[in-house]
């Protein structure tokens, strides 16, 4: 087995130029159609690593426009996501009674046929919102086998998101050598600016990596014990 990794390891510098590359996408961005969700990301990614950026008032428009599309659509995940973020970056929006119901049924779909990313993310933009569900063992199971998969399948995004979450719960999986190495070359990839979106990318693998650290460090302090579940009714 290999020896516990160093919290520190996780916690990866944010150069000059990797802000330059996150700067650059938001205002060059701007006039040419990048959607509300993006627009989104970046701002709370940039602010998770403390590199925030100005808030234009279209930028809000935009955030609020496509909330409520995803709201007019029925969409309990894009809703849940876009309340996340949007509170995330100083715009706690009021969540109402339709919101929950959409969200609590998009759970129900993600529990019968999702995957371990996307209960990850739903419950953790839930819980972000004050409207946490209760993760169950077999939520637990799907999350666990999903860090599993993308360790085999090099899905980086997953793999910290994933394991962040259960972190925060007390149920995270030891992060490996492995992991880091994965998590770095994500980074180095997204330096290269090849595609669009790569600015983005990077903001959120910096915030990712220190998130699972915040929450690794939480957990030992706090000695969270093992739960079988969390949240919501018991």
């Amino acid at each position: 087995m290999e020896p516990p990794i160093k919290v520190g390891g996780l916690v990866e510098p944010v150069t000059d130029k990797d802000i330059g590359l996150m700067i650059n996408e938001v205002r060059a961005d701007r006039p040419s159609g990048i959607s509300g969700w993006d627009l989104a990301e970046l701002h709370f990614f940039m602010r998770g690593i403390g590199r925030a950026e100005k808030i234009e008032k279209n930028d809000l428009q935009k955030m609020k426009n496509f909330l409520s599309d995803a709201r007019t659509g029925n969409d309990g995940w894009q809703t849940a996501g876009m309340l996340f973020l949007m509170h995330g970056i100083g715009y706690a929006l009021q969540v109402t009674p339709d919101d929950v119901e959409w969200m609590q049924k998009r759970l129900l779909e993600i529990r019968s046929r999702g995957s371990g990313w996307q209960i990850a993310s739903l419950h953790n933009h839930m819980h972000g919102i004050g409207h946490g569900e209760r993760v169950t063992p077999d939520d637990i199971g799907m999350m666990r086998r999903g860090v599993e998969d993308a360790r085999s399948q090099n899905k980086c995004f997953d793999l910290i998101l994933i394991n962040s979450f259960l972190h925060s719960i007390g149920q995270g999986t030891q992060v490996t050598g492995a992991d880091i190495t994965m998590m770095k070359r994500e980074l180095e990839d997204a330096r290269l600016a090849r595609y669009v979106g790569d600015g983005r990318r990077l903001a959120r693998t910096h915030y990712l990596m220190r998130k699972l650290a915040a929450h690794m460090v939480t957990g030992e302090q706090l000695h969270v014990p093992a739960i079988k579940t969390w949240g919501g009714p018991q």
